[in-house]
């Protein structure tokens, strides 16, 4: 018997075996952030929120300033349900544009959609030549470009303006504290998934239908008005 070949220490993985493990670690973590995604959007939960004026004053807006109802949405521009309520928002605010506007913020879920952040960057740096409404809607309408990073097509079909410009914003990452103040905001709330609805203080978590929304707005509505009426003023 050789001893001292018995009292070296033996590893215990092979090098293979080590990134096996890996591996498998990183696969379970991501698996665990898309059924939790999947679980969010279930159905819909709601809390109130006191200073929800705080969270609607930052991002970018669709709609006036002084609408009586704002919609905080926190979205993920690869995020499939985000894609599913986007256009019923936009269709309800284009059917009442003096009484609702939606203020997008960004929460890109990096964990499962890789290029969502530069998706949520590329579409500030639209927002930087007015073109924030039309690029975002493209954004969700030709997700495939999204993953190619082909913003100069998107750019072009959302007729973005300056495309070298957007081009230039989205290499310096321009807009990097615009993202990192979202989700400040989003981690304040208690948001870690999208896509997150804050209408007039009721945050809602998951995705709700276009009926759930108009009734919500409805609601919303209903609330100014009875106040308005006790207290007065706008």
């Amino acid at each position: 018997m050789n001893i001292i070949n018995d009292l070296r220490p033996r590893r215990l993985l092979s090098v293979d075996g080590l990134l096996a493990v890996a591996c498998a670690l990183c696969i379970g973590v991501t698996l665990w952030n898309v059924k939790a995604l999947w679980a969010h959007n279930k159905k819909a939960t709601s809390k109130l929120v006191a200073n929800w004026q705080t969270y609607a004053s930052v991002g970018n807006r669709v709609g006036a300033n002084q609408a009586p109802v704002q919609i905080v949405a926190f979205v993920d521009y690869e995020c499939p349900f985000c894609k599913r309520i986007d256009p019923d928002l936009r269709a309800v605010q284009r059917q009442n544009p003096a009484q609702i506007a939606i203020i997008y913020r960004n929460l890109p879920l990096v964990n499962i959609h890789h290029n969502a952040r530069v998706a949520a960057m590329a579409s500030e740096c639209a927002a930087e030549q007015h073109a924030f409404e039309q690029f975002s809607a493209a954004l969700y309408n030709e997700s495939q470009l999204v993953d190619r990073h082909d913003w100069v097509a998107i750019a072009v079909k959302a007729r973005v303006p300056a495309i070298d410009s957007l081009e230039r914003c989205v290499d310096q990452e321009r807009f990097r504290s615009r993202l990192v103040e979202d989700s400040v905001a989003a981690k304040a709330l208690g948001v870690v998934a999208t896509p997150t609805l804050l209408i007039n203080g009721r945050l809602f978590a998951g995705t709700l239908t276009a009926a759930e929304i108009d009734r919500e707005i409805q609601l919303a509505l209903g609330r100014r008005s009875f106040w308005t009426r006790i207290f007065g003023g706008s």
